[in-house]
């Protein structure tokens, strides 16, 4: 709830996943110490979370704040991440856990399973891929002295990451705290993985227990018996895996996309029906070298304070990932869902650009 303190108007706020649930996190009597969520979740127009967790807790403090919440989970990319039958597991079942390395994710919760799987079952790798402080991936190297190349530790770029699902026979996400919609979770089960999955966050809106993976306690006991049950039992494994393929298809872009375009149409014409909410929508095509005018920021700063909502065209990607509030930067061929009050651009798109009424700068 980054906009805690001020509301840009009108606003839609993003939840991806109770982040306060964490260790430290203890009932404080009458000093509530969430209050501040509530009031920055009640600053927005709309909230959007990634999972029901989030929207159940707000429902459970605050009645119309849990209906003015909508639940759209994240995404797997169904067509990159997807079954590969070609390895034999009869030889080799490796054990994966693609995450970050640290304690919020149940790093040490497979670390202390390590030991005794490893010893019971040998034809088992672990494989932990994903990056960590020293603090941590120090502990993962102790275990590599003691089992060489059944334990390994590395990490992929996120085109890549399907490559280490495709080699896994089971996947670990013993989250202990902080979880949205896990998109470990859904990239491992498009991939055909046996998911053993804690029921913290948003794992709960994934994993029904025993059918398309295991839904655990987070502790020890619960991840070994789980991850024991799915070596021993494989006609268990062999259905989880299966219906994993077909629950993480309906987790698909296509479908994540349309829910999307859906909620800005809507809410962008509630909003507008609003008497007090009164802004124009101005669209700036410039070059790059725009940006270090003086008169252009000076031109731009009095849009803002304005209360204008302003969508600069700029090819530059690096740019449009510093979107803000009010301030946006989008691609040429960026599908917008309003109609421009006001076009600018700069005198070298003169002739260039097909919009009507453009006035140049």
């Amino acid at each position: 709830m980054e906009n805690y303190g001020t509301a840009v108007y009108p606003s839609m706020g993003i939840s991806h996943g109770v982040a306060w649930d964490n260790i430290q996190n203890k009932y404080a009597g009458d000093n509530y110490s969430k209050n501040w969520v509530i009031d920055a979740a009640k600053a927005c127009d709309k909230i959007v979370s990634v999972d029901t967790n989030t929207a159940n807790w707000f429902q459970t403090v605050d009645y119309m704040l849990g209906n003015m919440t909508e639940v759209v989970p994240n995404y797997v990319e169904t067509d990159e991440f997807k079954l590969d039958r070609s390895k034999n597991e009869e030889e080799k079942i490796i054990i994966l856990y693609p995450r970050r390395l640290y304690e919020p994710r149940g790093l040490y919760l497979v670390l202390d399973i390590l030991d005794a799987i490893l010893e019971k079952y040998s034809n088992v790798e672990i494989h932990f891929v994903g990056k960590g402080f020293e603090e941590d991936t120090k502990n993962v190297e102790e275990k590599i002295e003691k089992w060489g190349d059944r334990v390994k530790m590395y990490s992929l770029a996120p085109e890549k990451m399907h490559e280490a699902y495709k080699k896994a026979t089971i996947s670990l996400v013993p989250t202990l705290y902080s979880e949205g919609t896990s998109l470990s979770c859904l990239e491992a089960m498009a991939t055909g993985n046996a998911v053993i999955a804690t029921r913290i966050g948003g794992l709960t809106d994934i994993i029904i227990n025993n059918y398309n993976g295991k839904l655990i306690e987070p502790n020890v006991r619960a991840l070994y018996n789980a991850i024991e049950e799915f070596l021993d039992n494989e006609e268990v494994r062999e259905k989880c895996r299966k219906n994993a393929v077909e629950v993480a298809k309906e987790f698909n872009k296509k479908k994540w996309k349309k829910s999307w375009e859906r909620l800005i149409k809507e809410n962008a014409g509630e909003l507008d029906k609003k008497k007090n909410i009164q802004y124009n929508i101005v669209k700036i095509y410039i070059t790059e070298d725009k940006f270090n005018d003086y008169a252009f920021n000076k031109m731009l700063y009095g849009l803002l304070t304005k209360n204008n909502i302003v969508y600069i065209v700029t090819d530059e990607e690096n740019i449009r990932g510093k979107s803000f509030g009010r301030l946006q930067f989008i691609g040429k061929d960026q599908t917008l869902y309003k109609s421009f009050d006001k076009i600018l651009a700069d005198k070298e798109y003169s002739g260039t650009i097909n919009e009507k009424e453009v006035e140049y700068i």
